[in-house]
């Protein structure tokens, strides 16, 4: 959790600076590049000397950070890719196809570990990336901008003083945070021990845990169906997605990264619930 929560918190107001000021598609290109060559260097590093716990913290900790970077300057990119028409329509499909990856994710995972081995979990997650590189390398990510050339550039701590002095002043604004940061700690207490009680105490084997990784997000596209049908409100679907799924993304190789860091304790001695959930 440190691994994956830590680097995400101290390199997001970064990551928003970033999608603001520069380029947002040689930030994703590169973004992506850099979680093409993390699965890469750890495949070359299990193939010349062998899976370890320390390898994984390293690699989470690099996957975390280009993570950070593509996801936040994708999402902020949305607007400039489709006219103001389709937006919604497109943060909808956006957010679906992210559900459906949590849903789906965590089944193919379980059923590719029985199966396969880590080196192709790697491979497949290498050619993955690859190809949405190629396919984010032909959009104009310009194409519906409305800010100008010439709009001058803000400095990061320039941005991160207006940017708390904004949230004061709107109290709506300060309570959702406050909300989110508390809803978030207790979410993470309970993925970390829900996964070591399902692994440890109960013995399921990875197939039966992909499974109830994935009925969780079932759970939430479910709920979220619900909501819309009760409020008529399509905005609230959206929010659902965005809250809860935003943590769901490439499950089908982290869900096997987890077995193998439980292995990997399991033979040196340590502790399983230290690195039992790396998302």
């Amino acid at each position: 959790m440190i691994c994956s929560i830590l680097p995400r918190a101290l390199v997001a107001p970064l990551a928003g600076y970033v999608a603001d000021n520069y380029s947002k598609k040689r930030t994703i290109l590169i973004a992506q590049a850099g979680t093409i060559l993390t699965m890469a260097s750890l495949l070359f590093y299990t193939e010349t000397i062998e899976m370890s716990v320390n390898a994984i913290y390293v690699t989470t900790v690099f996957y975390t950070l280009c993570s950070a970077f593509s996801g936040v300057t994708f999402t902020s990119a949305i607007a400039t890719l489709v006219n103001p028409e389709r937006l919604q329509r497109a943060m909808s499909f956006n957010q679906m196809s992210v559900s459906v990856a949590a849903v789906g994710g965590p089944v193919i995972g379980g059923m590719m570990y029985g199966f396969f081995s880590m080196e192709v979990f790697l491979i497949v997650h290498m050619v993955a990336y690859a190809i949405a590189f190629c396919l984010e390398a032909t959009m104009n990510f310009n194409l519906y901008s409305t800010r100008g050339d010439t709009a001058k550039a803000e400095k990061i701590w320039q941005g991160l003083v207006g940017g708390f002095s904004y949230m004061k002043q709107h109290k709506v604004i300060k309570v959702v945070m406050w909300l989110l940061l508390w809803i978030n700690l207790f979410f993470s207490a309970i993925v970390v021990g829900g996964t070591y009680i399902i692994i440890e105490l109960l013995k399921v084997d990875s197939t039966h845990f992909g499974f109830i990784e994935a009925a969780g997000a079932g759970g939430i596209q479910i709920g979220s169906i619900l909501l819309v049908a009760i409020t008529g409100d399509l905005v609230a679907i959206s929010w659902v997605y965005l809250m809860i799924t935003k943590d769901l993304l490439a499950i089908t190789t982290i869900v096997s990264i987890q077995y193998k860091a439980k292995q990997a304790c399991s033979a040196s001695g340590m502790p399983v619930s230290i690195i039992i959930d790396l998302r």
